[in-house]
């Protein structure tokens, strides 16, 4: 994102700011133009897709990554890995071309029009030591081009170059602390560069109050701050007390900070990662039940409620109180997490403590599907003219529906297919 910075600021915090900034360049007397990159991470999953959306509304850059070793016609395998353990998912129902259309197509339509999409090919030092690769990677750079033709405005082509959009990479060099290398520097030009990157005016005192807060934050071990923590340090720097409140609400917005006033207004999430670590807690314990060999827990073990959220997306309360990550006690609990997650659309609230959270269920293919529809029920049709439902489209309508509608039921079980239980 690029920030025009115009006021003053604490000289405290300067050098903090300026260790931030990508380039610096003088625009008038008295400002400057300050440009850096947030990242946030989120698997590549289909149950994160489902749910990446609430969070990061306003996408500025989608860095879509993928294996250079192997083919966009390949349908990959879906796996997660947590520490040293990798769970196997099984495969996925589209190709790693269709995924990447399906992504861009879902996340441009529900962001802003000037989202740029970067297109990063991983396992780059495997791939070079392929002697005959099955698909090389000038070969890819040309599928790409033609797989985005859709939206070819909104790629992001290799400064280097500017006749490719694949960026090739290898990821092990970061791990090696080697942080110089040139394609992640043609990447990063890219981006700052690009016309369609995203334009702001930015006080500096309420950038400098965003770096105070998360400094706080990591000096008291936590990503949850009060907001009477928050006036106290603007208040040290000499931040009116009017402007905490409107700060912050723009620093949400932004997705720089997380902050919802009107549900838990005495809560402050330093980072948006948070809420998507709350989410990818959920999500590991569902892979890791799928995968008893692989899990800390015995397969005897995957009974009761635990087997209910594996098996139908149900959680209760108490599945809840068993991942304190991020709890804060008398400011954010389980039951302050549960408002959010129903106010986002995530979880749908059922009765006595249950709540029913559609992005948990594994995905089906479109023959599986064709085994559980009912000819004899008219289905409920959604048409979109880029042939593309925005993401989270489907989780979000099911937990509306689930919410605001008496007499729904959420069944599981419906009817073996190949012998696997089925959810719906």
């Amino acid at each position: 994102m690029k920030c025009n910075t115009q006021e003053g600021a604490a000289h405290i915090l300067i050098n903090e700011l300026k260790s931030r900034m990508l380039t610096k360049s003088s625009v008038l007397p008295g400002t400057s133009n300050q440009e850096w990159i947030y990242f946030i991470d989120s698997g590549g999953q289909p149950q994160f897709q489902e749910v990446l959306q609430a969070f990061i509304p306003n996408t500025s850059v989608l860095l879509l990554v993928f294996k250079l070793t192997e083919k966009l016609c390949d349908i990959p395998q879906m796996q997660y890995q947590k520490s040293e353990a990798l769970y196997n998912l099984g495969h996925y129902a589209l190709s790693n071309e269709e995924i990447l259309i399906r992504l861009a197509r879902m996340i441009r339509c529900s962001s802003e029009s000037s989202m740029q999409i970067c297109l990063a090919g991983t396992y780059y030092d495997e791939y070079d030591k392929m002697d005959t690769p099955s698909e090389t990677i000038e070969e890819k750079d040309q599928q790409l081009k033609k797989i985005f033709s859709f939206c070819k405005n909104s790629v992001v082509f290799n400064n280097s170059t500017f006749q490719k959009v694949l960026f090739p990479l290898n990821g092990l060099q970061a791990e090696e602390g080697k942080f110089d290398d040139p394609v992640v520097c043609q990447l990063r030009s890219s981006i700052t560069s690009s016309p369609n990157a995203i334009q702001i005016d930015v006080p500096l005192r309420w950038h400098a109050f965003e770096l105070a807060i998360q400094a706080e934050a990591r000096k008291m071990g936590t990503q949850v701050l009060s907001l009477e923590k928050c006036i106290e340090i603007s208040e040290a720097l000499n931040f009116p007390p009017d402007d905490v409140i409107p700060a912050l609400t723009f620093l949400s917005n932004y997705n720089l900070i997380f902050y919802y006033s009107s549900l838990l207004p005495n809560v402050v999430f330093t980072t948006p990662q948070v809420l998507l670590d709350k989410v990818t807690e959920l999500i590991e314990r569902v892979y890791q039940l799928s995968n008893p060999e692989k899990s800390a827990n015995k397969p005897d073990a995957v009974r009761g409620e635990y087997e209910t959220m594996k098996d139908s997306g149900i959680i209760s309360t108490q599945i809840l109180k068993d991942f304190p990550k991020h709890y804060v006690p008398d400011l954010f609990t389980e039951d302050d997490l549960v408002k959010i997650f129903q106010y986002l659309y995530i979880f749908a609230h059922l009765e006595n403590g249950k709540y029913f959270m559609p992005a948990l269920l594994p995905p089906f293919t479109p023959t599986e599907l064709d085994q559980l529809l009912n000819p004899s029920t008219p289905p409920l049709l959604f048409h979109f003219e880029d042939s593309c439902a925005p993401a989270g489209l489907f989780c979000a309508l099911v937990v509306c529906l689930a919410s605001h509608l008496t007499g729904w039921e959420v069944h599981h079980d419906i009817k073996p297919l190949n012998g696997v239980k089925s959810n719906a």
